[in-house]
């Protein structure tokens, strides 16, 4: 009874390893490949205005608003680096 089994298997693989490679041969060949597209990526300008908020004991203590520049965020393992200009349009 397995050997049956076993061989219906087989026959069913192979008919349908037969019934794809017809499919694959009846394709239109006179059909274009269709064109691929560029890939555009865009990157949105860097924005140099922001909020920093700074908390003591959980308590929020003060908040800016404006002009942040920020030199390193220690993506390279590096400290992190951000400058905060509270003369150039920043407020309390």
């Amino acid at each position: 009874m397995r050997k049956k089994l076993i061989a219906a298997a087989i026959i069913l693989i192979v008919l349908a390893a037969a019934a794809a490679s017809r499919m694959h041969l009846n394709a239109d060949p006179d059909q274009p490949e269709p064109e691929a597209q560029p890939l555009v990526i865009t990157e949105p300008e860097p924005c140099h205005t922001g909020t920093v908020v700074v908390y003591g004991e959980g308590v929020r203590e003060s908040v800016y608003n404006g002009s942040i520049e920020i030199e390193n965020d220690g993506g390279d393992g590096n400290d992190i680096r951000i400058y905060v200009y509270a003369g150039v349009g920043g407020k309390k």
